[in-house]
């Protein structure tokens, strides 16, 4: 026969060191902090909610394409968003520095702004006790993609990115998750030239 559990809610601290039998416990009360953050304004709606019932307030979608691979085989993709994602944009500059002859350091000329670097650490997930597969096949399929790929996400756009070239990626195995697959992405945004003929 097994004892039903009743939980207890502990309201105290000094409830709780009664409860553990705690001694030599001394209870200090929290400092009120000198930083308010101010309330009242309204937070960033949530774009939908996950499959496991999360909020996802970013999101990264793939635009679906057609392209011809090196061995001249037609391959496509449709549309990928990925729910599970983290961006890191970063840019630098293009700086040529000269050393000037007689002088400490150098002559800096700017030149131009380079491309942003964006990293893309994302999760694939399948149900419970069943490996995303297809998914897996579809984002392989996109991430050997030899053109610019199209990108949504409102976080991109503040950058101005609307399409990346994919330079690199990993696909690990993760001990003991086998229901979901880690994916990391590295690429470089990609900015159509407009030629104007004369």
């Amino acid at each position: 026969m097994s004892i039903p559990i009743i939980p207890t809610v502990v309201k105290s601290a000094s409830q709780l060191a009664r409860a553990f039998n705690l001694q030599n416990v001394r209870i200090i009360q929290p400092q009120k902090s000198n930083y308010i953050v101010p309330e009242g304004a309204t937070p960033d709606p949530q774009l939908y909610s996950s499959l496991l019932g999360t909020s996802v307030l970013v999101d990264l979608t793939f635009l679906a394409q057609t392209y011809t691979n090196e061995l001249g085989q037609q391959r496509s993709f449709a549309d990928i968003t990925l729910e599970t994602v983290l961006l890191s944009v970063n840019q630098s500059k293009e700086i040529v520095k000269t050393k000037v002859q007689g002088r400490a350091g150098t002559v800096k000329e700017y030149i131009s702004l380079g491309d942003y670097e964006v990293t893309i650490a994302a999760i694939l997930t399948g149900t419970n006790g069943v490996y995303p597969k297809s998914d897996v096949q579809d984002m392989l399929t996109m991430l050997q993609c030899n053109n610019a790929v199209s990108v949504v996400s409102w976080y991109l756009d503040l950058f101005g990115i609307n399409s990346i070239v994919i330079d690199s990626f990993d696909i690990n195995q993760d001990e003991g998750a086998y229901s979901r697959q880690a994916i990391s992405v590295t690429a470089s945004s990609d900015t159509q030239a407009n030629l104007r003929f004369m």
